[in-house]
């Protein structure tokens, strides 16, 4: 026999083999009550209840359902970004919109952070409701800030109104005080010519 015959007939024992495998059965398991008594129960070795194991698909599932999230997340943290700071410089007055915005570490974190709830909530926001979260936030912020700035304008007006009113009425008294020294002057004088 040659080497050639040798692998045939092996090729064909495998190939026989391989048509006349069949899968075995899985067994069924067994029903038991789980150990509660105590929480380092040993069953096989493992201490605690096992994880299931995910498989592909829900990984990707997971996975697509944070990459749909991802833009309503980032919708939900420019609004935030807007809102807050603008709240918070009408709140804390003297700080800046600028103290309070986020650098772009912190920006992606909360990202981050909204699309991993967005995905295990299975939270689907539908583009025009984000549209319009976003344009009111904006524009709310925008007005809470213009309503700000036109109280602080207001404010500077009236202390600018009262300055020249204090201004005027120092005027007025260095007038009189300057006709009294002239008057003080001139009766003095008249004194010293008398005596």
């Amino acid at each position: 026999m040659t080497p050639n015959d040798v692998a045939s007939k092996w090729f064909e024992s495998v190939g026989a083999e391989l048509q006349d495998y069949q899968v075995p059965e899985a067994p069924e398991a067994e029903m038991t009550e789980p150990e509660t008594d105590t929480l380092d129960s040993t069953d096989d070795g493992h201490p605690y209840a096992e994880t299931p194991e995910i498989t592909d698909t829900e990984l990707r599932n997971v996975q697509n359902l944070r990459a749909v999230s991802r833009p309503t997340a980032e919708v939900i943290v420019g609004t935030m970004d807007v809102l807050l700071p603008a709240a918070g410089a009408i709140i804390l007055k003297g700080t800046e919109k600028d103290d309070l915005r986020l650098e772009d570490s912190e920006r992606e974190t909360l990202v981050e952070a909204w699309s991993t709830y967005l995905a295990g909530k299975q939270v689907q926001v539908s583009p025009g409701a984000a549209l319009l979260l976003a344009t009111l936030t904006i524009y709310g912020a925008k007005v809470a800030t213009a309503v700000n700035n036109r109280r602080t304008r207001d404010q500077l007006e009236e202390l600018k109104r009262e300055t020249e009113d204090l201004r005027d009425e120092l005027d007025t008294k260095q007038q009189e005080v300057d006709t009294l020294r002239r008057d003080n002057e001139t009766l003095r004088a008249k004194n010293e010519r008398k005596d």
